[in-house]
């Protein structure tokens, strides 16, 4: 039946479309490739002693990585262990990510119990149940990438640059960022180059389906002075759709994107459901030299010739390094276990921190609602035939934001509050002292005058007072502050012009906002690839054309509308090809119809004087209305 199946696929591969494919695909890649250690029991009957040359335990996002490199040398035979089992249809499902956590593909643990202090102060999880957080990892062939929600976020340079200057040469982020290219396939419509790779192994994209809300969302990042950024790339705080490793609106996780491209390596093992229980370590040489583990009630050893690599995960690694003797004394001892090497394993977990209580109504029902997803079949027919629908969307996240909080901005200050703490560490040196408790120190603050700084000091000598001073000869009452002139992209109350790069045609528009914003609404708007779509997304993804983004004209400078919108329907109609939905001069006023039908219209410099004149009483006419309706 599998044959049959994969030979009817065949001949209808240009018939159907790819989302029904990629699920099928998906659903008979759950099988077992022919070398699975589970199919291989009996290579060694009688006995269950293996040798590889390297063991990997743990298939999640760093394993799978690491076989894929390991295996492209065909000397080297690579067994990797897993606890979980292949992904099955539903994990598929990007929406479903959140319900993913009460199955099994998803090991729950709970956090330490942290109650307040008795002023009712520090705690955390308080409202959870019992007062702990629930911490989710993985336990399938693909780790916590099968039960994430998939947002790819690299995370900020400060970080990796963190590490290395903590002692860790090549860890920081202008080292690691050529990987993160080179394993990226990046289908993103408005890649950087410079930090997107676009022929590695992990699909990047935007969620094909959007609602409403998105793109209010972003519009919100704007007016709040945030810029629409790509946060994978050197810009770091904004607002932006998000990144997510989707491929043809199914999840891509560690296991799709790095081991399923290489099931047919014949020196790539894969055990699952094997569960590892002890690092066998040399207790004279203290090194690790095989692997313990259990699978269908029977135990096996299995040994490396060159190394034991464990990628268990943040919460698997250390229980298995304390499982095999590595870790704190005091803790292995109590538990029986024989200490083989006394370290700090298990200590400075750290965690992102998220909340789930920003929460409001909304008055249009476009919000992503469980049950009305699952109460309408559309939407599955649409996630099965196209790769589309609301069941795209990774766990529901259409958006994100990067933002400076209070606390960031503390920290930056925290250099110029230091200096300002040890002047009152100084202060109130003696303040609990008795000797000093019947003297009430003041301070006074006056200009530094040379003249008179010296008759002061003799007045209040015999005075418990003490004078500060400050500078009345500050810089900036010297040198007056300059605006510096505002770059191409920064200038607003615009007409621009932007030309496609694989044809003659062109697009005319104006803003009343910077040239940059409006760039980028443009590009949202195509990312968006639903609704109601402008012209210049229609010829973008009808063609697959490209513009040329960073060479967009600026036509004419206008602040009043009026005004602008001629001059916008003027050079509409000077363009070759110009890109416009309607009839260019059913946008402008009745008042400006004169100028636009003339045949004359290439003049329009030589005009602009007299319609500058009619535009500005049209503006004075129109306040005056709106001040009429407003009595």
């Amino acid at each position: 039946m599998f044959c049959l199946t994969i030979l009817f696929l065949g001949h209808v591969g240009g018939i159907l479309p790819p989302a029904i494919l990629e699920t099928v695909h998906h659903f008979f890649a759950g099988f077992p490739p022919p070398n699975d250690l589970v199919q291989d029991k009996d290579a060694a009957p009688g006995q269950h002693y293996l040798s590889f040359d390297f063991l990997v335990i743990g298939a999640g996002s760093a394993g799978s990585v690491l076989v894929n490199r390991l295996t492209e040398n065909p000397d080297w035979n690579v067994l990797l262990l897993e606890e979980g089992r292949d992904e099955i249809f539903l994990t598929d499902i990007p929406f479903l990510a959140s319900i993913l956590h009460v199955t099994d593909y998803a090991r729950v643990y709970k956090g330490k119990l942290r109650p307040p202090d008795p002023y009712g102060r520090g705690g955390y999880c308080l409202s959870m149940v019992d007062g702990r957080c629930k911490v989710v990892t993985g336990r399938a062939v693909g780790g916590t990438s099968v039960v994430n929600f998939m947002i790819y976020s690299r995370g900020s340079p400060a970080d990796y640059n963190g590490w290395e200057a903590l002692g860790n040469p090549g860890w920081s982020y202008k080292d690691v960022l050529p990987y993160f290219i080179k394993s990226e396939r990046c289908r993103l419509i408005d890649r950087d180059v410079r930090y997107h790779g676009y022929k590695g192994y992990l699909d990047v994209m935007t969620p094909p389906y959007a609602t409403p809300l998105k793109e209010r969302f972003l519009k919100a990042g704007q007016e709040l002075g945030y810029e629409l950024i790509d946060y994978n790339s050197d810009r770091f705080i904004g607002f932006s759709t998000v990144q997510a490793n989707l491929r043809n609106g199914h999840r891509v996780s560690a296991s799709k994107a790095f081991l399923r491209p290489i099931r047919d390596r014949t020196n790539f093992y894969l055990s699952k459901l094997s569960t590892v229980t002890k690092i066998i370590i040399n207790t004279q040489t203290k090194k690790a030299e095989g692997v313990q583990f259990a699978k269908d009630h029977k135990i096996y050893f299995v040994f490396a010739t060159k190394e034991i690599i464990l990628c268990a995960g943040t919460l698997g690694s250390p229980q298995l390094l304390m499982l095999s003797g590595i870790g704190p004394k005091n803790h292995l001892t109590s538990l029986g276990i024989d200490v083989i090497e006394d370290l700090p394993v298990g200590f400075n977990l750290q965690d992102h921190v998220s909340m789930s209580a920003l929460t409001f109504l909304v008055n249009e029902s476009v919000t992503i609602v469980e049950p009305r997803l699952g109460s309408n079949p559309i939407n599955f027919v649409k996630y099965l035939t196209e790769g589309n629908g609301p069941l795209t969307i990774p766990g529901g996240a259409e958006a994100l934001a990067f933002v400076n909080t209070k606390t960031n901005n503390y920290m930056k200050k925290t250099e110029m509050e230091k200096s300002k703490f040890n002047y009152i560490q100084r202060v109130n040196t003696h303040k609990y002292d008795k000797q000093y408790n019947n003297k009430i120190t003041s301070w006074f603050t006056i200009p530094f005058l040379p003249c008179i700084y010296d008759k002061f000091k003799s007045v209040i000598k015999d005075l418990n007072v003490k004078l500060s001073f400050f500078s009345l000869n500050k810089l900036d009452r010297i040198i007056k502050v300059q605006k510096d002139r505002l770059s191409h992209e920064s200038k607003k109350n615009v007409v621009y012009k932007i030309n496609c790069k694989n044809c003659n045609a062109s697009y005319v528009g104006q803003t009343s906002c910077k040239l940059k914003t409006r760039i980028n609404e443009h590009k949202n708007d195509i990312n968006k690839r639903s609704g109601n779509l402008s012209v210049i997304s229609e010829h973008r993804l009808q063609l697959e054309h490209e513009f040329d983004w960073v060479n967009t004209e600026i036509l004419d400078n206008e602040r009043y509308i009026g005004k602008r919108l001629v001059s916008e329907m003027l050079n509409i109609k000077m363009q070759d090809n110009a890109l416009w939905a309607g009839v260019p001069e059913k946008k402008a006023k009745v008042i400006f119809y004169f100028f636009i039908t003339k045949d004359s219209f290439p003049v329009y410099r030589h005009v602009k004087v007299h319609f500058t004149k009619i535009s500005n009483h049209y503006s004075y006419l129109s306040r005056n209305s709106r001040r009429s309706n407003t009595k």
